[in-house]
């Protein structure tokens, strides 16, 4: 998401993936379209969150353009659906602001994160979303690496999973940038 102010004051947004339009853009001229951009840059937060804890565990998955939309639309009803999401979402934001530059804080805000989804039940449909294109046998693969995972992290409460991600989080810079792009949104919405 990349958010532009024009050289006629208005604030418009641009969601793009690997350089090309990934959903249309449109104007934040009113506060229904700063929510609207706010929950669809959660929604990638969450779905960039599970690719990257999968990342850690072992699971790398190819995903498509139309299957990356349709996991960022459908994860961005279930946060509109879900007060429980929204909550995860604001403490997920505040952890990784206040972290500053310890990984070990921002892997810790990502772990908690990825467990509230799953208690809200939202981690298993993005990420049978995000491998729905893969061969069957990949498939069971997958399953068995995610419930491996899911059990060791609720029996270490995290410790392990948390180790994993650490070794990974500067791949996360994508999260930075997201971030502020929901406080440059909240300034927006102020202002209409």
């Amino acid at each position: 998401m990349e958010i532009i102010k024009k050289s006629d004051g208005k604030y418009w947004v641009q969601l793009t993936r690997k350089g090309e339009e990934f959903l249309p853009g449109r104007e934040l001229a009113t506060i229904a379209d700063t929510k609207w951009s706010s929950v669809l840059q959660e929604a990638s937060i969450l779905v960039e969150a599970v690719l990257l804890v999968m990342q850690a565990v072992g699971i790398k998955v190819a995903v498509s353009k139309s299957t990356m939309k349709a996991t960022v639309e459908d994860t961005a009803e279930a946060i509109q659906r879900s007060s429980q999401l929204q909550r995860a979402m604001k403490k997920f934001v505040d952890s990784w602001k206040a972290a500053g530059g310890n990984a070990a804080a921002k892997a810790k805000a990502i772990f908690i994160l990825i467990k509230e989804s799953y208690a809200a039940g939202i981690l298993w449909t993005i990420i049978k979303s995000l491998c729905k294109e893969m061969k069957w046998y990949d498939w069971l693969e997958t399953v068995a690496k995610v419930l491996a995972m899911i059990i060791a992290a609720l029996a270490t409460d995290g410790a392990a999973l948390i180790a994993k991600i650490v070794l990974i989080i500067l791949s996360a810079i994508d999260f930075a940038r997201k971030i502020a792009n929901l406080e440059q949104l909240e300034e927006i919405k102020q202002t209409l």
